[in-house]
């Protein structure tokens, strides 16, 4: 004889609540005898006890899923707030070794016995009515490997906004109008070259001066 409980989890829920509250009503029947009284009430029990572990499982999904929707959405925003780091604490000669290996960052590569990288050539930095800035250079016989850094100054100290090993850049962020300074460096390894002229958007000071790209 097939059991008259065997269905899904869902529907043995149902089953169930009608099931213990049903038996409270026909218990002469579906109980009878001397120990009918326990019997309903052991039924009951096991009834009530599966309904609410049920109910705790599907609150616990529910949970688990919400949280993980949030740590998925924490860590976007934790990796989007330390990516603009990444760059930052790679070109940075005020992050130490010391401070690398305490912070579990890549150790810097040795310079060994690598050739000395030297300045590129024939830059041109050009400003976009977007507030992007485009830049390009020549590699001046550095080879593929060699990765070029574009500094920006920040007061009286530079900071990196761009590192690649190509010859051109694409960069944002910045607004129409407003000066900034560049200059641009080979590297390779921990060994770098001297940097290039500075050169200037908007700006009639220091460097050569570069306006909005029509």
């Amino acid at each position: 004889m097939k059991p008259f409980y065997a269905m899904n989890e869902a529907e043995l829920v149902n089953w169930s609540s009608n099931a213990t509250e049903m038996a409270g009503t026909y218990t002469a029947e579906l109980f009878p005898g001397a120990g009918g009284a326990a019997e309903l009430e052991a039924f009951e029990e096991a009834g009530n006890a599966f309904i609410a572990a049920k109910a705790a499982q599907l609150d616990a999904e529910a949970a688990a899923k919400n949280a993980t929707v949030a740590k998925n959405e924490a860590k976007a925003a934790w990796l989007g707030l330390v990516g603009p780091y990444n760059n930052e604490w790679q070109l940075s000669s005020l992050v130490t070794e010391s401070i690398r290996t305490k912070m579990q960052l890549p150790v810097r590569q040795g310079p060994g016995s690598i050739t000395a990288p030297v300045t590129p050539t024939d830059v041109v930095v050009t400003p976009n009515a977007n507030g992007t800035v485009d830049a390009k250079w020549k590699r001046n016989g550095n080879s593929a490997q060699t990765t070029f850094i574009i500094e920006r100054q920040m007061g009286s100290t530079w900071s990196g906004v761009f590192a690649g090993t190509g010859t051109k850049a694409h960069m944002s962020g910045f607004t129409p109008g407003v000066p900034a300074i560049f200059r641009i460096r080979a590297v390779k390894g921990q060994v770098s070259s001297a940097p290039t002229p500075t050169f200037s958007i908007y700006s009639e000071g220091e460097g050569e001066t570069l306006q909005l790209a029509a």
